[in-house]
């Protein structure tokens, strides 16, 4: 969608995803999820929204115990 030009769909369909997961409990793929909608939402200027997702999926990375991932990701 994000390519298409459909940001607010887009925007749903990120937001969706890390919902899915987080009930789903797949920790893992909330990190990716939410590190893939703060690159979104930096790309698009948001940058105190990217920042948010950016550190809860830092928190994901965590409680999965990649830490390696997680400590890179904590640099930005």
């Amino acid at each position: 969608m994000a390519i298409l030009g459909q940001f607010d769909e887009a925007e749903s369909l990120y937001i969706e995803s890390i919902r899915s997961a987080k009930e789903h409990r797949f920790v893992h793929e909330q990190g990716i999820a939410s590190e893939l909608a703060g690159m979104f939402f930096y790309e698009r200027g948001l940058h105190q929204k990217a920042c948010t997702f950016l550190k809860h999926s830092i928190d994901c990375y965590n409680e999965w115990g990649a830490l390696a991932v997680s400590r890179v990701s904590d640099t930005f």
